[in-house]
């Protein structure tokens, strides 16, 4: 399974989260916050979607050249296109 990509280890300066989207039972176990507490990905954000679709979105955003503040898309780029 490699590194298992930097949601889950950590990479590209960011933490490591524990976010494990290989099966379901590890995406519904969550992601880790800063403090090292699971959290789910399924919780919903102010605009009342779910994390986890939040994220997803925002990567829609970031490709048409906008930036979500204090939020970054899934997955991130393999380029330096946009950072």
């Amino acid at each position: 399974m490699g590194d298992g990509g930097p949601g889950n280890t950590g990479g590209f300066g960011f933490a490591g989260r524990g976010l494990n989207v290989a099966i379901y039972a590890d995406l519904a176990s969550g992601s880790r916050d800063e403090h090292g507490q699971r959290r789910s990905v399924f919780r919903p954000t102010p605009a009342g979607v779910s994390q986890l679709l939040a994220v997803l979105l925002a990567r829609q955003h970031e490709l048409a050249g906008e930036v979500l503040p204090g939020l970054y898309g899934m997955p991130l780029p393999f380029s330096g296109d946009l950072f």
